[in-house]
């Protein structure tokens, strides 16, 4: 067994980049997103610390909510960190040479990977939410019938008053959390964009992680004891067949927190 890398231009494992689609061009639209930020974290939780030490040393005061600050910024550099090994195919994984597949075999094993990758973290952004609404002002209960019914399983206290902490007395703590279902969401796009083939085979990709993402959160909850055994068998099926680690780690997490009743 061996522990390998995916190429940064052209494959995740054995799975082709597919050509330009609507889905590549998304990608493309948010790349400045994803590496501007990470370096204006980066330089900035660097420069914190060394700020605080001045400010200590020379005016023997220290800057506000410095240790919140750097919290939060290792956060979101995390995430964009993510991203970025998300888009280059550079996630951990366990890479097996499986020859038995053929080209077509191996075709499906990625779309399945894929669709697998993709709805866990749908889930992971759907859990986060949850997170960030629970922190987040309320919005006007006349709003409630506004949202699709699907979407109020993540969106659940939305029109609850929340947590309104804050960062530094001025950064609200939801805004900072925002990173957990972006992140999550931009790691599931992609994954659907390195699934390979056509664009329409990026649409069925997109849709059906999708549908098992909103499947799970509404179904599973009842029934997560029963999928407990045959749930970990697809996991670990995942696992050699090619899926990031840190996927299957969390569609374990996921699957354990379900079983104990914790959505």
């Amino acid at each position: 067994m061996q522990y390998m890398m995916g190429s940064a231009e052209h494959r995740v494992g054995s799975c082709s980049v597919p050509p330009a689609s609507f889905f590549s061009k998304v990608v493309r639209t948010i790349r400045f997103l994803e590496e501007a930020p990470a370096v204006v974290f980066l330089v900035l939780m660097a420069s914190l610390p060394v700020l605080e030490l001045m400010a200590r040393g020379l005016f023997h005061q220290s800057v506000p909510g410095s240790i919140e600050y750097v919290q939060h910024l290792t956060l979101w550099i995390g995430f964009t960190g993510a991203l970025l090994a998300s888009r280059e195919g550079q996630h951990l994984r366990i890479d097996l040479p499986l020859p038995f597949l053929g080209p077509r075999g191996d075709s499906f094993r990625c779309l399945f990977l894929a669709i697998f990758s993709s709805t866990i973290c749908l889930v992971l952004a759907g859990a986060g939410m949850k997170l960030v609404v629970a922190e987040a002002p309320s919005l006007p209960a006349a709003w409630e019938d506004s949202f699709p019914a699907w979407t109020l399983i993540w969106l659940e206290g939305l029109f609850e008053p929340g947590n309104l902490g804050r960062i530094g007395t001025w950064i609200p703590v939801w805004v900072a959390e925002l990173i957990l279902p972006v992140g999550f969401l931009g790691m599931a796009v992609q994954f659907v964009v390195r699934c390979g083939g056509r664009a329409a085979t990026q649409w069925v990709c997109g849709a059906a992680a999708l549908f098992f993402a909103v499947g799970f959160s509404v179904w599973l909850g009842d029934h997560a004891h029963a999928m407990l055994l045959p749930g970990s068998v697809v996991l670990l099926v995942a696992a050699f067949a090619g899926a990031p680690i840190f996927v299957v780690l969390a569609g374990f997490a996921s699957l354990l927190f379900w079983a104990e009743g914790i959505t």
